[in-house]
């Protein structure tokens, strides 16, 4: 996106600015190569030294697409529910970056999607800050089929020069020098079903997701062991030491490097059930029996109490309620 903003918006030699910050700029559209963050912080300054346009995230964000995302951006294309396209961003977000995480937070009739940094120590220019949010505004444009509106946005950045632009281009109101980096969203807004949802599709997409994850850090365990359930879950319920076995290691090494990431095995396989449920119930036209046999459960009663402890609700009357 910022290539592209520099070679057409602003007619300046990208591929100079990406080598000038240590970036090969043939890797542009390699969807499996990730540039690294420190570097990236680097391009940004030499950006603005370069366009003096202290709004030009605003402008990168209009190069995005979901699909500029691979499989996330897909996934978040064919999402039930903004809601639903959310949370999905927020479980995936490693896979844009390191440095940050998102955080989703119910309130009484609103919903915080927070962006934080995973070290305080790192440094983050404004302008990635404010593509971030022109994306999901951009982002979220693209899967409602009409004019979407935030409620509103808390920035941490001080107010800039050009704030007659970030005004008009989000057009809610804007708090600047706040505690932290937010998105509001009044929760009517992102419940609704979207035009363009696809579950069969959005599924299919998470799974590339994690594979593509447990392959970009080996290290990640919690991914990896996600990564294999969801593969195996409909050939029957995967107890730990299978688990393991898949994974080549010992028992007693999975648990410790579970426990080492602040995790254990019956916690993974009880939230990837219950992602995989919710889409699975999502999807009409999936029986609840055959739901059962692709959780792995071996009893459709032990699949309801589950989901009921999850959602609040039975499956059919969740399903209804969708």
């Amino acid at each position: 996106m910022l290539w592209k903003t520099l070679q057409y918006d602003y007619k300046q030699p990208a591929d100079e600015l990406f080598l000038a910050a240590g970036l090969d700029p043939t890797q542009i559209n390699n969807p499996n190569y990730r540039y690294a963050d420190e570097k990236l912080q680097v391009l940004w300054k030499l950006v603005l030294e370069k366009t003096q346009d202290e709004c030009i995230g605003l402008k990168v964000a209009l190069h995005i697409h979901p699909t500029t995302l691979n499989a996330l951006g897909f996934a978040w294309l064919s999402s039930t529910t903004l809601l639903d396209a959310l949370e999905r961003l927020v479980r995936f977000y490693h896979i844009v970056t390191d440095v940050e995480k998102l955080k989703l937070q119910e309130h009484a009739d609103h919903y915080c999607l927070r962006l934080e940094l995973v070290d305080n120590t790192a440094a983050v220019i404004d302008q990635d800050y404010d593509t971030f949010f022109a994306a999901i505004y951009v982002m979220c444009q693209a899967i409602c089929g009409e004019p979407y509106q935030f409620s509103y946005l808390n920035m941490k950045r001080p107010a800039p020069d050009c704030m007659d632009k970030m005004e008009q281009f989000f057009a809610v109101p804007i708090h600047f020098f706040n505690e932290y980096n937010e998105i509001w969203f009044k929760k009517e807004s992102i419940t609704d079903s979207l035009p363009t949802a696809n579950a069969k599709l959005a599924r299919e997409n998470d799974q590339i997701m994690h594979q593509y994850l447990s392959k970009l850090d080996k290290e990640n365990i919690v991914m990896q062991v996600k990564t294999h359930l969801i593969d195996k879950l409909s050939s029957g319920t995967i107890n730990e030491q299978e688990m393991a076995n898949l994974l080549h290691m010992s028992l007693r090494t999975l648990q410790r490097k579970l426990k080492d990431s602040d995790s254990n095995y019956k916690e993974i396989l009880d939230e990837t059930r219950r992602h995989l449920a919710v889409e699975f119930v999502r999807e009409a036209k999936t029986p609840m029996i055959e739901i059962t046999f692709l959780l792995g459960y071996s009893e459709q009663a032990n699949f309801t109490r589950a989901f009921k402890r999850w959602t609040g609700q039975s499956p059919s009357e969740f399903r209804n309620a969708s």
